[in-house]
């Protein structure tokens, strides 16, 4: 069996996830999310990912200046988007790192509110990808990650 590629970024982003939900355990839609990105890491298309395109992502300043161009409400643009741009700024991304920054950023800020906190944030990050991703591609390859992730979570709640 061929040896499965996954960026090592991206391998430390789902492992820093796992070990967020599995040592705190308060969200369980976090610990599905983080079993589901280490099973996509896993399965064969994982080896496609040493070909796919990667983005770099823009500064600070520039992720809160668009993202703050899809979400008028201050208290976001002042506490949420500076989390977000510390997850993403400069990092080099494939389409999953991307959501999977994103997603980690909504953690970081909800940590300890209440758990349908993470659900309301993550219900805008197709906005947010469209707003902080120029490439085509990789905006294709974090809807297609979003969605599996959405749907895994809506069969696991049926």
């Amino acid at each position: 069996m061929a040896e499965k590629y996954v960026p090592e970024e991206i391998m430390a982003e789902a492992e820093r996830m796992q070990e967020i939900v599995g040592g705190k355990g308060e969200t369980e839609d976090y610990l599905k999310a983080a079993k589901i990105i280490e099973q996509e890491s896993t399965d064969a298309s994982a080896v496609e990912k040493k070909d796919s395109k990667i983005v770099i992502m823009p500064g600070k300043e520039e992720i809160i200046s668009r993202l703050s161009e899809v979400e008028s409400d201050p208290y976001m643009q002042e506490r949420l988007f500076p989390v977000i741009a510390n997850q993403l700024a400069g990092k080099e991304l494939v389409g999953m790192g991307v959501v999977i920054g994103i997603e980690l950023a909504f953690y970081d800020f909800a940590e300890g509110m209440p758990p349908a906190i993470a659900g309301l944030l993550h219900m805008n990050i197709k906005k947010y990808v469209e707003a902080l991703v120029d490439d085509e591609e990789i905006k294709t390859e974090a809807y297609k990650m979003i969605d599996e992730v959405n749907d895994s979570l809506k069969a696991d709640k049926e």
